[in-house]
């Protein structure tokens, strides 16, 4: 079975509504034991946010990268905010697929984090 270990950084700070904005989810993926194992992300955001700078993409597969014993891989997820995006707190759904030598999927980890637009208590008339 594979050891393999997701560490998330803190974030920097919110995402601003109603106007064109970035901000990025970053991550460490390593592992403690003996590998190889590849490693990929299924991320899934809400409607409000997108996962592209120009246009809708709420779903996306993001190749991590081949992980071994005492290896670290850091990646991160940009997520975008559009005029349309309201001040809201937004939940980000990470699925990460470990695969091993036989290419099946020896582990499954799923996270959900919070990405903060705005302030979230403010209302809009």
């Amino acid at each position: 079975m594979a050891n393999v270990i997701v560490d998330f950084e803190e974030q920097n700070g919110k995402i601003k509504p109603f106007v064109p904005a970035r901000t990025d989810l970053k991550f460490t993926v390593s592992s403690s034991a003996d590998g190889p194992y590849w490693v990929e992300c299924m991320v899934e955001a809400p409607k409000a946010l997108s996962l592209a700078p120009r246009g809708e993409l709420d779903k996306a597969r993001m190749m991590i990268g081949i992980v071994g014993k005492g290896e670290k891989l850091s990646k991160e997820v940009r997520l975008f905010a559009s005029s349309t995006t309201y001040p809201e707190v937004y939940n980000i759904k990470l699925t990460f697929l470990v695969y091993d030598r036989e290419a099946t999927v020896a582990e499954r980890l799923e996270y959900t984090r919070e990405i903060e637009c705005g302030d979230a208590d403010a209302k809009v008339l």
